[in-house]
């Protein structure tokens, strides 16, 4: 889930550097420049908080999690 919001926000990200580089008026590219620093922010709290997570794990939390990493990546090789 983590994945497909941070591919959405790099979608409006791009999108928004688009609007940016074909804006008419100040106004608008204005606009998009904000949306651009608001969409950054976004993204810079998404993988603070990601990583947030990660460091109230324990050690052996982590182990069990790098291990159930390993199980999906063998079963996926095996279908793939």
């Amino acid at each position: 889930q983590w994945t497909i919001e941070n591919v959405k926000l790099n979608q409006q990200i791009f999108d928004a550097k688009n609007d940016l580089e074909t804006a008419n008026s100040p106004i608008a590219k204005k606009r998009a420049k904000n949306k651009i620093e608001v969409l950054e922010l976004q993204k810079e709290n998404k993988i603070k908080k990601l990583n947030e997570g990660f460091d109230r794990l324990t050690e052996k939390d982590l182990i069990k999690y790098g291990q159930n990493l390993d199980e999906i990546e063998a079963s996926n090789v095996k279908i793939g």
